[in-house]
């Protein structure tokens, strides 16, 4: 019996002795987690400004022989340039270092622009008639998909969706002596589609600033165009009809406000 108890302490004596050794040696510390980077989820709202150009292939098929009795160009291209400005929203979703989303932007604009042409054969030689043909878009918005690659801060994306733009026209003609032949107006609603690119950077808190290009394309329109025909008194209604191949290009460069992504 004796023997068992004295066997028994010195194991408790060696089995204690080890637990000493072992709490004296250097422990592994835990690795640190890597740090959680810029998270674009959310819902965000944004301002822009920036510049447009568009270009208004417009034609006269509606004149057929008159129009080729007059010396009316098959195509007069008028280009149009300005400003714009507005707003911007939409939302974004993360995984892993992708981001989608949607997105949808409208802009008051002042692009607008003006080409002449000088129609000879109809008064003969030396004399001629001038048209001047003015498009201005005052309003443009797109509503798009947006697919991105985000280096924590810094998020490159394209996109791709609907196109709108709102653009006012003016058709005067004009000849030596005689004056005002015709002046006429109209104004139309084009839808079409965009494509675009950009890059965004979150450089406070939840404020980020990007710089975009998009281009826009509404193909073939019809525009009708109503005025009045007449020097003098004569002022006799007429309506024509304009063939406009409108496109777009925008660059714009915006300020955006994400809200918390524990929406999500």
């Amino acid at each position: 019996m004796k023997k068992l108890i004295s066997a028994g302490i010195a194991l408790g004596a060696l089995a204690l002795s080890g637990s000493v050794q072992a709490a004296d040696l250097p422990v592994k510390a835990r690795p640190m987690a890597a740090p959680v980077g810029y998270d674009w989820s959310g819902i965000y709202l944004g301002a822009h400004v920036g510049g447009g150009w568009a270009t208004n292939d417009l034609s006269d098929p509606g004149l057929g022989f008159i129009g080729s009795l007059l010396g009316v160009p098959v195509v007069q291209t008028t280009d149009s340039s300005g400003i714009l400005g507005g707003i911007t929203g939409g939302w974004n979703y993360q995984f892993g270092r992708f981001v989608l989303g949607t997105e949808f932007d409208f802009s008051w604009a002042d692009v607008n622009g003006t080409s002449t042409s000088t129609l000879l054969g109809f008064g003969g030689p030396g004399t001629g008639i001038s048209r001047a043909l003015t498009a201005n878009t005052d309003w443009m918005g797109t509503s798009t998909l947006r697919l991105g690659y985000a280096h924590d801060r810094v998020l490159f994306y394209s996109k791709a969706g609907a196109a709108y733009a709102h653009t006012k026209y003016t058709d005067n003609w004009t000849a030596p002596v005689i004056g005002t032949l015709f002046t006429g107006t109209a104004d139309k609603t084009a839808v079409g589609w965009t494509v675009g690119f950009g890059a965004e950077y979150a450089f406070w808190n939840n404020w980020s600033a990007k710089l975009e290009y998009d281009f826009m394309d509404f193909g073939s329109k019809t525009i009708p165009i109503n005025g009045v025909i007449g020097p003098g008194a004569i002022n006799a209604p007429f309506s024509a009809g304009l063939v406009n191949e409108q496109t777009i290009q925008q660059v714009k460069f915006g300020i955006n406000y994400k809200f918390s992504s524990v929406l999500w």
